[in-house]
Parts: C-alpha cells; sequence; structure tokens
C-alpha cells in the first residue's frame, strides 16, 4: 500500500499564486499534482491565521482561485500542513486543462534535463551494475570473516544442541563455500539488472519479473521475509533522500515504476539477493537473523555513500533529476511509509481489494466451479442470523455451505471485501479518537459497511467511496461529542441513541443516510460549539484584561507605599476592598480615567496622613470633606463590606476634623509595607511565579508550548477526552481549551500544560492529519505486527519468555550492573534426564512436565525479576539486586520444589529433578551476555558431573567451562575429519574360548580418527561429542560405506570363516532412512549376511527400546546377528534380557579388568554368563588384558574373549589381507 490515491501523483516544481478571503499569496510553488488535484508549498505566516493544520471538514472547505502562467482555475482547500496547502480542483474541465499544461511542463523539463535517448540506456545500467559490484566485492570477504565470528560466537551459548550443532554447520559452510556463495549472490544481482535493462527495452528478450510484495508466502518463508524487510526499511530509512533520486531515474529510463524489489540496488534486493544464495542450507530463522545482521553491519550500513556517488556520477554525465525533486528547507522529499511488517491473511485481504481490478479469472479454475456474485452476499448479510464472536465471513460460508448449490465459491475480491469490513470495524473499535456513543453505532453499522465494502471494493483507493465519507464524518463529528459533565453526556447520548432507533427500525438503511444524519448532527453540534467557544474566549479576554489591572495596581501601590510605615488606616481601606476598587477600575475605565485618577490618588494622600500625633496631617476642612466623599462613593462602586466601609469612614473623618484622642489610634497604629504585606491583598496570578517549575520542565519544552496554535485539538486523559484550543494570552502563558460544547474545560498555564505532555496525560492530537480509514489500515497492520513481535518473544508452550527476550534482558541488566554499581543473580535450571521422560510418556508427557516446572520457576520470580525457558530443557531466572547469597539460596529452594514434586503420567510416578547453576551479575563479571549464560551453564556441568539434583556456584576457574570451550573446538574437527577421509577402519580380533564348540573367529570394526601428523587415536572423546552434537548419523554412513566398500573386492574369499560386527548409534538405528541404506548394502554385498553383524550399546538401548528393538529384528530377518554391548554398565535390568533380540552379549570391561581381584567383579561376570547362557545368547568378555583373566573366562564358560591379550586393533584392510592370505597358504598347501 505504498500509493493508496485514486490518481498517480506526479512531482514539479512551478510557480503559482493563490487567492481567497480576499488575500493574495503570492510566489507559491506546486509541488506536485494528479488528474483530480494539487499540492502548493507557501511560506506566507498568514496561511497559518486562516487554515487550521489538518484536513479540512468539508463544510469547513473554501474555495480559492489559483493562477499559474495565465490561467486560473477555482479549487476547494482540503488539506494544510506545515508550509503548504492541498486542494481538489472543483470544475472537471479546468482540472484537465490543468492537468495537461502542468503534465507538459512536466515532460519539457525532463526532456531538457535528461535528452538520454534509448541507446544511452544500457551503458547507464552497466555503469550503475559495474559500480555496485565495485563496491560489493571488497566487503564479501569481511561479511563472511565476521559471519563465521558471529555463528562461533552463538554456538558458544546455545537453546539446544541441535542449535549448536546447526551454528557450527553452517559456519564450517560458510568457511568451505565462501566462493559458491559469493558466485550465487552476484548471480542473483546480475539477474536483476538483466531485468531492469528487460523493462527498458534496451533487452527486450530478459523476461521481467513482476514484484508481488503482498502475496502470501509459506509459513517457513514469512519468518525470513519479516527479517528481510525489518531491515531493509531501517537502511531504506537512512538512505530515503539518494535512494528516491536513483528510483527517479531508473523509472524515467525504464519508463516503468521503481520501487523496492525491482531496484538492483536497494536495500531489499540485496538482501533478497543473499536470502537466495542462502536458500540451499534450509537456514533456522535465528541463524538466517544473525548472518543478515551482519551483512548489514558489513554491507548495507555504507549504502548511502554509493548511493550518494552514483547521483553525483550520473549528474556528470547529464542526468539530474535532483533540482526538480529537490527540497528547500522548508519541503520533505518523499520519504519511505513506515512499514509495518505483517504477514498472512491481512496483507492478502488489502492486496486482493488494491488489486480488485486484475484478481484471478473466475475461469482459470474451471467451468465447474459456482461462483456467487455480490449482489447475492449482499443479500444474504441482510439475512445472516449474526452469532456473537464468530466470524462474519464465517458465518457467511457456513450459510452457503447449507445451501443445495454444488462447488460454490465466495469471489476473492468479495472474501477479502467482507475480511477488510470487518478488521476496519475491529480497529475502529480500538481507535481512542472515536468516543463510545460512535462505537456502538460503529458496531450497529457493521453489517451495512460490510455491504458498501462487498458492493464498491475501491475503499483503499477511491475517497469519495461512501464509507470514507461516512468515517470521515464520524472523525469530524466525534471531538465534538463531550465527556464532560453528565448532562450534555446524556443529551449526546439521546442524540445518537436516535440515529440508532432509525437504524434499528429500518428508516436509515444505507451508509449514505446515516452519514447525512450524522452530518445534520455535526451541523447542530458546530453551532453550539462556535456560540460557546466565543462565550468562553471572551470571558477569558476580559479575566485577562483583570490581570494586567492587578499587575499595574500592585506596581502603583508599591511605588507609593514599598518600604514606608504607614497609618493603619490603609490597612482598613485595603482590608474593605480599596486594592479590588482600583483593579476594578483600572480595568473597565483604564488608567486615564478620572475615576483611576481620584481613587488612586487616595492612596497618595493615606500615605501622608497621621505621621505624628501632634500635626497629623496638614489638610483643611473642605479637603477632609472631599476626601471622605471620595471614600464613601469608591465603597458605593465596590459594596462589599458595606457596613465595615461606613464605620470606617466615620472613624476616619473623626480623626481627620477632631484629632488628638480620635487620631491616636491611626496614629499609633502602624504598618511596615513591604511585598508579602502587599501581595496579601492580590490574587495568586499576580504574585511572583515559581521559576523552578519552569526550570524543572526546561526551555526547549516551553518553547513548543508556547508555540502551540490556536484550534489545535489536544488528547487528555490518556484518549478519554479531546479538547480544543480556543485562546491563549498574549505572552503564551495561559491556555483555554474547551471540549466539544465549546464549554470551558482546562485553564492552565504553560508550565502545567509542558508537565502534563512530558508526562502523557495530554498529546497533541496529531493523528488527525491522517485520515480515519487510513489509521484504522494502520492499526489492523500494527496490530498483526504486535502480535507477530509478541510471539518472537514468547515460549509458545510455556508461556514464559523465549531466549531472545530473555538475552535482551539480560544486557540490559548487566549494563546497568556496570554502570550504576549494581549486583543481580542469573540462575540457569537444566531438567536432569528430561530425554527420559520424553522417552517414557512421549512428546505430550515431556510438554506437560515443562509447564509444571515452568509454573514453578516463576513462582521463585523476584520482584522486577525475569524468568524464561531459554532451551529444550533449560530455565533462566534474573534476580535483581541480589547478592549470590540470596542468589543460591532461591536457587536451592527451586530445586528442592522440583525434587518435591512427583509427576504423575498414566498412574506412573516418575521422579523430577533439575541441576542449576548460579552466577553473579556485576561490575566486576563479564557484561557480556554470552560470557554470562556460559558461565552459568558451566556452573550447571559442574552440578550435572557432582551427581546432578543440586546447585554449584560458578567458579572462573571450573574445569567444565575449559571442557565446554574444548567440545565446541572439536565439532569442526569432525566435520573436517568426515569431509575430508580423515578416518580409517580398524579390526580387533574376537577369539573363541572353546576349541571344540565349533565356534569361529570374527572380528569387531572401531573407528579411529586420524591426528594432523596422519596417526590414528583412539574414538571415545570423538564419538561422545559427535552423539552430543547429533554428528552420529554422518559417522555411521562413512563406517557402514567404508566398511562395505573395503570387504567387496574380496567376494567370495571371505566366505564362511570369518565374521565381522560394526558398531552402530542409537540414533542411526532409529531412522529409517538410515536403515533402508543400511538394508540395501547388506543385500548388495558379496560377503553373506550371515556372516555380518552389527553391534548397540546397552544404554543406547535404553534410550529408544522399541525402536532400537524392531533395528534388531528387522536386521536378524535378514540373517545378520546382532551384539548388545557393554552390558552390565546401563540402564538395562537383567529381566529385560530376554526381550533382547540378540544373538551376542558382550560384558562390560569394567567387570572383567579387575575379576581376578575383585570377587564382586567376578561375580557379576559369572552372573552375566549364566544369565546369557539360559536365554540362549552367546558371551563376549570384553578387556582381556593377560593370560590368568583369558584363562579365568575360559574356565567358567565364557564363550569369547577380546582385548590385547589376544589381538591389539589394526587395520581393517591390512586384516583383510591376512585373512585372505591365510586362506590362500591353507588352500595351497
Amino acid at each position: 500500500m505504498n500509493n493508496r490515491r485514486r490518481h498517480q501523483r506526479l512531482e514539479i516544481d512551478l510557480s503559482a499564486d493563490l487567492a481567497f478571503r480576499g488575500q493574495t499569496f503570492e510566489e507559491c510553488r506546486i509541488c506536485n499534482f494528479s488528474e483530480g488535484g494539487i499540492y502548493l508549498q507557501c511560506d506566507d505566516e498568514r496561511l497559518d491565521e486562516l487554515l487550521p493544520n489538518g484536513y479540512i471538514a468539508e463544510p469547513d472547505r473554501m474555495d480559492a482561485v489559483l493562477s499559474v502562467a495565465s490561467r486560473q482555475v477555482r479549487i476547494s482547500l482540503v488539506y494544510k500542513h506545515d508550509h503548504g496547502v492541498g486542494g481538489s480542483i472543483i470544475d472537471h474541465q479546468e482540472a484537465e486543462a490543468l492537468y495537461t499544461h502542468l503534465h507538459s511542463q512536466r515532460e519539457n523539463k525532463h526532456i531538457e534535463q535528461t535528452p538520454i535517448e534509448k541507446a544511452a540506456v544500457k551503458p547507464v545500467i552497466e555503469t550503475l551494475q559495474s559500480r555496485l559490484l565495485d563496491y560489493l566485492n571488497p566487503l564479501l570477504s569481511s561479511f563472511f570473516t565476521q559471519s563465521t565470528e558471529a555463528l562461533l560466537a552463538r554456538a558458544n551459548e546455545p537453546q539446544s544442541s541441535q542449535q549448536e550443532s546447526t551454528l557450527i554447520l553452517m559456519m564450517t559452510a560458510l568457511e568451505r563455500e565462501q566462493a559458491e556463495i559469493s558466485a550465487a549472490f552476484l548471480k542473483q544481482i546480475e539477474k536483476a539488472f538483466d531485468g531492469l535493462a528487460g523493462l527498458s527495452g534496451v533487452n527486450p528478450s530478459t523476461p521481467t519479473v513482476i514484484n508481488q510484495e503482498l502475496e502470501l508466502v509459506e509459513k517457513v518463508e514469512i519468518d525470513h521475509w519479516v527479517v528481510i524487510n525489518e531491515i531493509a526499511r531501517e537502511i531504506e530509512a537512512e538512505s530515503a533522500l539518494n535512494l528516491y533520486h536513483i528510483e527517479t531515474l531508473l523509472t524515467y529510463l525504464t519508463e516503468h515504476t521503481i520501487k523496492d524489489e525491482n531496484n538492483p540496488l536497494s536495500p531489499i534486493s540485496l538482501l533478497n539477493a543473499l536470502k537466495h544464495a542462502l536458500d540451499r542450507f534450509d537456514l533456522e530463522i535465528n541463524c538466517f537473523h544473525l548472518i543478515l545482521s551482519v551483512f548489514q553491519k558489513t554491507v548495507l550500513q555504507g549504502l548511502d555513500n554509493l548511493y550518494e556517488e552514483i547521483v553525483g556520477l550520473l549528474k556528470e554525465k547529464g542526468i539530474d533529476f535532483t533540482s526538480d525533486y529537490q527540497t528547500s528547507a522548508n519541503k520533505s522529499h518523499p520519504a519511505k511509509k513506515k512499514f509495518h511488517p505483517n504477514v498472512g491473511r491481512v496483507l492478502q485481504q488489502l492486496s486482493t481489494l488494491l488489486n480488485a481490478k486484475h484478481h484471478i479469472r473466475h475461469e482459470d479454475l474451471g467451468p465447474e466451479v459456482v461462483w456467487i456474485d455480490k449482489n447475492r452476499v449482499i443479500e444474504s448479510l441482510n439475512n445472516l442470523p449474526l452469532r456473537f464472536g464468530s466470524s462474519v465471513l464465517k458465518q457467511l460460508e457456513h450459510e452457503l455451505e447449507n445451501q443445495p448449490s454444488d462447488h460454490q465459491k465466495l469471489d476473492p475480491v468479495v472474501s477479502a471485501a467482507i475480511s477488510t469490513g470487518e478488521e476496519l470495524v475491529s480497529a475502529l473499535r480500538n481507535d481512542p479518537l472515536v468516543p463510545a456513543d460512535l462505537k456502538d453505532l460503529l458496531n450497529r453499522m457493521e453489517i451495512q459497511i460490510i455491504q458498501e465494502v462487498v458492493n464498491d471494493p475501491s475503499l483503499l483507493e477511491n475517497s469519495k467511496h461512501p464509507i470514507r465519507q461516512f468515517l470521515a464524518t464520524i472523525e469530524s463529528l466525534a471531538p465534538y461529542l463531550t465527556t464532560g459533565n453528565q448532562l450534555t453526556q446524556i443529551r449526546d447520548m439521546a442524540q445518537i441513541s436516535q440515529i440508532l432507533d432509525a437504524i434499528d427500525c429500518n428508516k436509515l438503511d444505507s451508509v449514505s443516510e446515516v452519514t447525512q444524519a450524522l452530518e445534520a448532527l455535526k451541523h447542530n453540534q458546530l453551532e453550539k460549539f462556535h456560540h460557546n467557544r466565543l462565550l468562553a474566549i471572551k470571558h477569558c479576554e476580559k479575566d485577562e484584561q483583570f490581570i494586567s489591572a492587578e499587575r499595574k495596581v500592585l506596581t502603583y501601590i508599591g511605588n507609593q507605599l514599598l518600604g514606608k510605615s504607614v497609618t493603619g488606616a490603609i490597612a482598613k481601606l485595603f482590608q474593605y476592598g480599596w486594592v479590588n476598587l482600583l483593579v476594578q477600575t483600572y480595568a473597565i475605565e483604564g488608567q486615564e480615567s478620572t475615576s483611576w485618577k481620584a481613587y488612586s490618588r487616595v492612596i497618595e494622600i493615606m500615605g501622608k496622613l497621621f505621621l505624628n500625633q501632634s500635626s497629623p496631617h496638614e489638610m483643611s476642612e473642605s479637603r477632609i470633606r472631599d476626601l471622605i466623599s471620595l471614600i464613601r462613593k469608591g465603597f458605593r462602586d465596590y459594596p462589599v463590606y458595606p457596613e465595615e466601609s461606613r464605620n470606617f469612614a466615620i472613624e476616619l473623618q473623626t480623626a481627620l476634623i477632631r484629632g488628638g484622642d480620635a487620631a491616636t489610634p491611626f496614629c499609633e497604629q502602624r504598618i511596615e509595607v513591604d511585598e508579602n504585606y502587599l501581595t496579601q491583598f492580590f490574587s495568586d496570578r499576580v504574585n511572583n511565579p515559581d521559576n523552578s517549575a519552569e526550570s524543572a520542565i526546561g526551555q526547549a519544552s516551553l518553547e513548543r508550548i508556547k508555540s502551540l496554535k490556536i484550534d489545535t485539538w489536544m488528547v487528555v486523559d490518556p484518549g478519554e477526552r479531546m479538547l480544543f484550543l480556543a485562546w491563549k494570552n498574549s505572552d503564551s502563558s495561559r491556555f483555554l481549551f474547551v471540549d466539544g460544547d465549546g464549554l470551558k474545560a482546562l485553564d492552565i498555564t504553560d508550565c502545567e500544560l509542558a508537565e502534563s505532555l512530558e508526562s502523557g496525560n495530554y498529546s497533541v492530537m496529531q493523528d488527525r492529519v491522517q485520515p480515519i480509514v487510513d489509521r484504522a489500515i494502520d492499526r489492523i497492520l500494527l496490530s498483526s505486527f504486535n502480535h507477530i513481535k509478541d510471539e518472537s518473544s514468547t515460549d509458545e508452550l510455556t508461556g514464559l519468555f523465549n531466549r531472545r527476550r530473555f538475552e535482551r534482558h539480560l544486557r540490559e541488566l548487566s549494563v546497568e550492573a556496570e554502570n550504576n554499581d549494581t549486583q543481580h543473580v542469573l540462575i540457569l535450571l537444566d531438567l536432569d534426564k528430561f530425554q527420559v521422560v520424553n522417552d517414557l510418556c512421549g512428546f505430550k508427557g515431556g510438554d506437560q512436565l515443562l509447564q509444571t516446572v515452568s509454573s514453578i520457576v516463576s513462582s521463585y520470580l523476584t520482584e522486577y525479576g525475569m524468568v524464561a525457558r531459554i532451551g529444550d530443557d533449560e530455565f533462566a531466572l534474573l534476580m535483581r539486586n541480589a547478592d549470590l547469597d540470596k542468589g543460591f539460596l532461591n536457587a536451592e529452594s527451586l530445586r528442592r520444589a522440583i525434587e518435591g514434586y512427583r509427576f504423575n503420567w498414566d498412574g506412573r510416578l516418575i521422579p523430577v529433578s533439575a541441576s542449576l547453576g548460579v552466577v553473579q551479575v556485576d561490575a566486576r563479571q563479564q557484561a557480556d551476555t554470552s560470557e554470562l549464560l556460559q558461565a552459568a551453564k558451566s556452573a550447571c556441568y559442574m552440578a550435572k558431573e557432582g551427581g546432578r539434583n543440586c546447585t554449584r556456584l560458578y567458579s572462573a576457574s571450573d574445569s567444565a567451562y575449559q571442557k565446554h570451550r574444548q567440545v565446541i573446538q572439536t565439532i569442526p574437527a569432525i566435520q573436517e575429519a568426515l569431509a575430508n577421509d580423515r578416518m580409517v577402519l580398524f579390526a580387533q580380533p574376537i577369539v573363541p574360548l572353546k576349541q571344540d564348540a565349533g565356534l569361529k573367529p570374527h572380528y569387531e570394526i572401531l573407528l579411529r580418527i586420524l591426528d594432523d601428523k596422519g596417526e590414528p587415536q583412539p574414538p571415545q572423546r570423538f564419538i561422545k561429542i559427535a552423539e552430543q552434537y547429533d554428528l552420529m548419523r554422518a559417522v555411521d554412513l562413512w563406517v557402514i560405506d567404508h566398511f562395505f566398500d573395503a570387504i567387496t573386492p574380496y567376494g567370495d574369499r571371505l566366505l564362511g570363516e570369518v565374521s565381522f560386527s560394526v558398531n552402530l548409534s542409537t540414533t542411526s538405528v532409529v531412522d529409517s532412512e538410515f536403515k533402508r541404506y543400511l538394508k540395501q548394502r547388506i543385500s548388495e554385498s558379496p560377503v553373506p549376511a550371515e556372516q555380518l553383524g552389527f553391534e548397540v550399546t546397552e544404554t543406547a538401548l535404553a534410550r529408544d527400546i522399541e525402536d532400537t528393538v524392531n533395528f534388531m529384528k528387522e536386521v536378524r530377518s535378514m540373517g545378520c546377528s546382532c551384539y548388545l554391548d557393554d552390558f552390565g554398565s546401563g540402564f538395562a535390568s537383567f529381566s529385560y534380557l530376554k526381550d533382547f533380540p540378540v544373538n551376542y552379549v558382550k560384558i562390560d570391561g569394567i567387570f572383567v579388568r579387575e575379576m581376578i581381584q575383585n570377587t564382586a567383579d567376578l561375580a557379576m561376570v559369572i552372573s552375566i554368563m549364566e544369565l546369557a547362557h539360559f536365554m540362549d545368547k552367546v558371551v563376549i568378555a570384553e578387556h582381556v588384558s593377560d593370560a590368568s583373566i583369558g584363562k579365568a573366562l575360559q574356565e567358567m564358560g565364557v564363550d569369547f574373549a577380546q582385548g590385547y591379550h589376544f589381538g591389539r586393533p589394526r587395520v581393517f584392510t591390512e586384516v583383510l589381507q591376512e585373512i585372505v592370505g591365510n586362506r590362500q597358504q591353507i588352500s595351497t598347501a
């Protein structure tokens, strides 16, 4: 939705004049135009006095005359913003003529400035491609290096072993296949430029790709799409101007609109090219996001410099679009529209509506489909029995499905229209700028709104659509529905109720009729609003006059009396209202009036009276009578204290005429006049203001407040009310806001207003610049994005935060610890033997246990802390403002709580325990998130090694951390060994101990890895790591291939005399693809299946008993033997042995080595042997190191022995040659 306008806007820069309301505005500039309207820039401040900012409601719009060259065109002013106005052209013929003229002016400018011929297009495109490649090639090497480092760092803190393996594999792939990935990436860029050339007609054979950004994608693609768009929009915002110039150039060259994906130079094109190059690795989303973030930092960050260089290069070639579209100080370039990442249904609906003219043809879906047209849908909606809480579209589809006609389908545009109508009403319900009464109206109108969108799907493009006009009326009416006193609320509700009743009675049965009723209501509201507003303004202006008068009177009295000792008569004069009389006189009659001069003279005279008792005054009797008469007149003009003031006048006259004792009280009572004394007779509004409030707010905030313009709407009481700025005083220190009735609602100072804005209690209603429909659509998209964002921060199973959100919080906490010297605690919890629960209870049982554990862990969350699930069976807990002691005690309490819980599944009680690691987060500890998590994991390893079900504190000196680092470094060595055949097969003989029992010798196939010197090394550590990080399938495949490849050349020369057993891991034997491949190699082998066997350890068997037993049965059915290795040391009970379909049982060497010296080991060997023989199994003893052990085994009846005493492992190929050579010697003899 980059452009929702009905007509395309074309940029231009042309002078024009504008005239309206008897004033002419010269030196305006036409910035852009379309077939229906025009936008002008005008810096004349008179516009601010005549027009309010934002969209102008239709009744308030003014007509104006636009003069361009010698043409005059009548326009209606519909919009004002900052220094520009937008207008729609009133007369259709005048609109066509102006459009033709402006278009020709625009084309002439383009022809003059860009005299580029078609033949010159190809070199320009080739130059652009060359410059881009020159920019990219040096940066790719850094990208690969930093990506590898980032992957390795992330591998040190994985969410699971599977993810760790994935990260390591990708790291190795980037190192090994850097050239191939680079080539694929650059190939995509080449294709993009070929497509551009095809659009321009330079290479007509090149197929062009039509971008469908809003087309639905598979779920796995959605996450990648969101990541790409998120990064692209961030880079585009930084490079918007230069990118705009380049897209303008490419649009001109190709004569096609070039935006985003079809611009080979854009960030999103480069990101898509990289994605295409990486697609074959099937990256999971976290790994993909990590690599693209590195690409952003190493490659995309400098794109704006490249764009600037390209624009400069094109200017040198005479191709300059920046002058026509160059922004002046008061213009803003066409910025990228803010993008709300969104997926799925919402975008599909909006896309379908935007492309309604190009939607799928009905005949493409076959003649058997019956399409339900919009008229039938509109009729069905009238009769639809709506059910609360259910989608209208779902209900309609359900009703239509129940009708007899087969293969009925809703037209895609109709479906999109219904869904969009529903989403629109839902979004408006949540719009804080729509009052509750109007939301009720919208709810009642939902079906009519949907019907109008179905009838005319051009809602998003057509400014005259009935729904747009209906919603525009609601928007313009909304501020005038007051939420003030109860009486006005009841009145407003009654007016809306009349309209609702008319809708219910079908007196208003269309959206247009309801719009007209609302317009009538708005007209009445506006009349009342303007009348009351003027009254409120007059009251404030009068009040401001009195405040100014108070200040003048205070200054005057201060000049007369401040710092003097005056008679108590003045105190009584002030007490009975003389100050207020002066203020009233000054405000109403003015400083030059006779009354003011007379009443103010009283203060001057009184200040000189009763200075001493011997001579209280020097006034004649006539002057005394004049003074008393003036005082009495003043108190009659201000008759607040009539009795007191009359008595005061008599006392004063007596004292002045008689003197002596009558004057004594006035002489003796003295008043020391200072500021505190004077200010008590004045209101707080004129006293010295509290400058601390102003300094606390800050000058910048006050300046923003003072610049607020009359007619600004303010949202107060977060979203509850909208108030109108009706008036402010001359120095913008006082503001009057009125409500929707025009009644005074808020009289506030500049400091109070600034404080309320900063706190968020008030906000300037800037959203009114955006039409209500666009605002609703943005709300739909933003709501969808927020849903995705919430999902991306939450673990779906437990509802806890996930690893990504937890890491972000941990990072913030570690920075806080470093900056503020605070300390916190990180606790990592790893469930013990969780895989056993999954094996016994299945994934459903495992999920239930995880949900229960998450509840237990959450109950130990401290104030302001955080808990998250960061791995399959791992939880993390953050304790704020806690030391290690508190952390350890909390961790131990949590461990005991989990230990005390008994997990019940299908009547079986399964014990649960956990190992916990605790690490301090403070300024002394590592601030890096990965190191903190790795430290906690290291402590967890110590707990595991200490027997599980315990808590350990992290210590930098522990070996577990170092051990894990070594494991991580070993993984690439395993992958390299597999890739380069740095492994070799060995064979060790298994010798029969009963010479007369007809037992034949055989060999166990063993694996060795070659070190850097080519020397074979024992595989124990190698195998353990491969099993832990899901690499054993690849290892087993290598062994199987090399084993069969080795024996195949010898064919029948191995028949009958010797057999071989190959070790396999559980992960391989339960994998269906591996089993299929193994069976194929067995069936193709020249050596009979009877001479082949496969060994599985008892420990591995216990992990997945059912699937492993099935594997044994399958290979035995082919004639192969099965071996149970290391029996006695694992989890299997003796009683299970009868159920294992094995031919051979191998006694674990830990019992065999010391059986001569240790009677317990000897008893164990004898028990296993007797039990196995009882169950018809052949017994093999491992690790036979000397003759005495071999002799003892032979005497007790063990069938076979294996160990250094009978033969060390040797290279398999040498053993094969020896076997064949011995047979040839025997046959020759």
